[in-house]
């Protein structure tokens, strides 16, 4: 074998991949590429039209005008013949008068095939896995016009082709991530459960000991009790956070109608002794209706606000301004702060479970984690911009629906 046939080998074995991975011999008709069928065979006024999609030993007909057969051997196809020349039309004006296609079974018997024109369809990665062809019975030729029309319907039937691809592959990765999830859990929900009660119970035990034996005790002892127990506690808050992670996730049956004011509402009631405290302005107006999940778009909000509180700026009365904008196909959320800010090359660290900028006791890395995790599984994205000493912009999307 040459190195130029052994090239056109592992072409064709990469074509041949390309195509079964899209799933798409033997499966049901499709409207989208019907109408593309019905469009072509109107625009250039043939009898028959295709989308034959060429497989190891046949073309396979996933959508088709004027025949009655779903397959043909792939030696005695045309489309065989278009697919080598992937950037071009394959024209045959008259079959019949042709060296190549005279004697081919097609043509000297049904479907009696004297016109073709078949136009490539390419994948994203450049590989022609079949045509849109237009057939006729009687010798034909186009004009420019039309050869240009039959081109553009075939990307677009590539495109199409595309979208159920990816569609499949979004499918198919849901169905794998809810099993996954469903593992993490159980894992997650037995470890916290064993968790939470011996360090409940230790707690409890240290708050005897603390009361019982306070006028025993020296101060470095009580001192030694209080750490003990700020850190039981701060393992408990780390549980139920954990837990609060592990359960959002997004069921498509609880999206709702959400006034967006009350969940930033919400969240200042809760923090509002905070607010008050540290004298917090928090300014939002005009926030719009969205059709989400309402328990993990709170929890976004909540902690966005929390996260503006905690690492305000200590020279400054800390002001968040809360906004939305109104985009094509999403709703984009901003939560802003003149706080302490955030360097750049730590933008992306900050979304990482367990993942904290301050050697402090402010938090545990669980928030801005769980905020990527929800907005993702929303189907949005969420990024921050910052600048040190002056504040940070954290914006995220949800799509509408």
């Amino acid at each position: 074998m040459t190195t130029t046939q052994l090239d056109r080998k592992i072409s064709e074995e990469e074509r041949l991949n390309e195509l079964y991975n899209y799933k798409i011999l033997n499966t049901g008709p499709d409207e989208a590429l019907n109408e593309l069928t019905e469009i072509a065979s109107a625009l250039c006024g043939t009898n028959i039209s295709l989308i034959s999609l060429i497989d190891h030993d046949r073309q396979y007909f996933k959508s088709c005008k004027g025949l009655n057969v779903t397959e043909t051997p792939r030696n005695i196809s045309f489309c065989t013949h278009a697919i080598q020349q992937p950037d071009e039309l394959f024209i045959v004006n008259d079959a019949s008068a042709d060296d190549m296609f005279k004697d081919n079974p097609l043509v000297t018997s049904n479907p009696h095939i004297r016109f073709y024109a078949g136009a490539p369809l390419i994948s994203k990665n450049g590989y022609a896995l079949g045509t849109l062809c237009v057939i006729d019975q009687q010798p034909y030729h186009l004009n420019e016009s039309q050869k240009k029309a039959l081109k553009k319907l075939a990307k677009q039937a590539s495109r199409i082709l595309e979208f159920h691809k990816q569609e499949r592959y979004l499918r198919e990765s849901r169905i794998q991530i809810n099993e996954q999830s469903k593992l993490i859990k159980e894992i997650v929900f037995t470890l916290a459960h064993d968790l939470k009660s011996p360090i409940t119970s230790t707690s409890s035990l240290l708050e005897i000991l603390k009361e019982d034996y306070k006028k025993t005790l020296d101060e470095k002892a009580l001192q030694y009790i209080n750490y003990a127990l700020q850190s039981n506690h701060k393992v408990l808050h780390l549980i139920e956070e954990t837990l609060e992670f592990a359960k959002t996730g997004v069921d498509e049956n609880s999206f709702t109608s959400i006034n967006t004011e009350e969940c930033v509402k919400s969240a200042i009631q809760l923090y509002k002794s905070e607010i008050q405290k540290n004298k917090v302005d928090i300014k939002f107006e005009n926030l719009p209706t969205v059709e989400s999940v309402e328990m993990p778009l709170n929890i976004v909000f909540r902690n966005l606000i929390s996260n503006a509180i905690k690492y305000r700026h200590p020279n400054r009365d800390l002001i968040i301004n809360i906004t939305a904008e109104h985009l094509d196909n999403y709703w984009k959320f901003n939560v802003i702060d003149n706080g302490i800010g955030i360097d750049k090359k730590n933008f992306e660290h900050i979304f990482k479970l367990f993942r904290r900028l301050h050697n402090d006791d402010k938090g545990i890395g669980m928030g801005l984690a769980l905020c990527k995790k929800i907005v993702l599984s929303l189907g949005g994205k969420i990024w921050v911009k910052s600048t040190i000493d002056k504040g940070s912009q954290f914006s995220f999307t949800i799509p509408k629906i």
